[in-house]
């Protein structure tokens, strides 16, 4: 049985199990390199989906005019966050912002986030609801360049990587709350625990 431990979307399954664009479009491509038999670090690309992108994708087509550095990082990005868009890793003035407009990326980002639709305007600012903040910080997930390895590594060192995996909510975004809910903790693991209550509270049944 091929290594798959450290794949993001497929996890051996015969049928996509995806139904929104973004991660559709990953689990098709983790499941070409697994069948290549590839092994591959946790939010990382294999060779055969490294080398799909940049043959396939990004030298394929003739109006690019990224660097390779700016591929690198805008891929990854697109990866972590279940999106995808030829053009943000081809085109330099192609912004985040314009990736989740796309109608699949909507679809997408309508699918792993509870508050956060792609507006631009806040529509709980005038409430003092946690909504309020929630839609602030999955905002912030969806639109902020990078990918943050501490506060994923930080969410995985207190125990909570099979905390509701599958609810939908990637592991990224769930790691971005608990980094602002521990903050001013006087344990990060005793915050953990109290997390699982409010992320329960606010996603499970939303």
């Amino acid at each position: 049985m091929r290594r798959i431990e450290n794949y993001t979307y497929y996890q051996g399954e015969s049928l996509n199990p995806y139904n929104d664009f973004g991660r559709s479009f990953w689990w098709e491509l983790e499941r070409e390199a697994a069948l290549n038999g590839d092994r591959k670090e946790k939010w990382e690309l294999s060779e055969t989906m490294t080398h799909y992108l940049k043959e396939k994708m990004w030298q394929g087509d003739s109006t690019s005019n990224t660097t390779y550095e700016d591929f690198c990082k805008r891929v990854l990005e697109l990866y972590n966050k279940g999106l995808w868009s030829r053009n943000y890793i081809c085109v330099k003035g192609y912004t985040i912002q314009e990736v989740i407009k796309e109608p699949g990326n909507k679809e997408t980002i309508s699918v792993v986030c509870r508050y956060y639709k792609g507006e631009e305007d806040n529509p709980y600012k005038e409430s003092s609801d946690i909504k309020n903040g929630l839609w602030f910080y999955e905002s912030c997930w969806a639109i902020r360049g990078g990918f943050d390895k501490i506060s994923l590594e930080e969410y995985i060192s207190v125990g909570l990587e099979e905390f509701m995996k599958k609810d939908n909510v990637p592991i990224t975004l769930k790691a971005l709350l608990f980094n602002r809910w521990g903050k001013g903790s006087y344990s990060m693991l005793q915050a953990a625990e109290t997390f699982k209550d409010f992320y329960k509270e606010h996603y499970a049944n939303v």
